[in-house]
């Protein structure tokens, strides 16, 4: 059974959409992750929703964690190598809402090892 898809009224109801029938594929991205600096997401203008699977870089010496990151932090604090939520090979993560996409940000934990996050967006 199919639900219907709401009128457009808010993110919230783009969001139950989402995660009631997994919603449309809007949009994919390949993010490179260094430990150098953290990135953000380049997520499309109605992503609400988003799936993001790691793979670490081939010569990584520990694979069980390979990133860091945050998603939303009241003092706008950025993930490093020692703190965030870290992540290994083949994690995979949800991003759920427009703010938490906003606010995702990664870094890698091992210098120069260069990481991939394939992130799928849905809408």
């Amino acid at each position: 059974m199919k639900i219907p898809r709401p009128p457009y009224h808010s993110v919230t109801n783009e969001l139950l959409y989402a995660l009631l029938t997994g919603g449309d594929c809007i949009g994919y991205e390949d993010l490179s992750i260094y430990s150098t600096y953290a990135m953000g997401l380049s997520y499309p203008v109605k992503a609400v929703y988003a799936v993001i699977v790691v793979e670490a870089d081939p010569s990584t010496s520990d694979k069980s964690k390979v990133i860091r990151f945050r998603e939303f932090d009241l003092e706008n604090l950025r993930p490093t190598a020692f703190s965030g939520i870290p992540l290994g090979d083949l994690a995979m993560y949800q991003v759920k809402g427009e703010h938490n996409l906003a606010h995702f940000q990664a870094i890698g934990i091992e210098e120069n090892k260069v990481h991939t996050l394939r992130i799928q967006y849905f809408g």
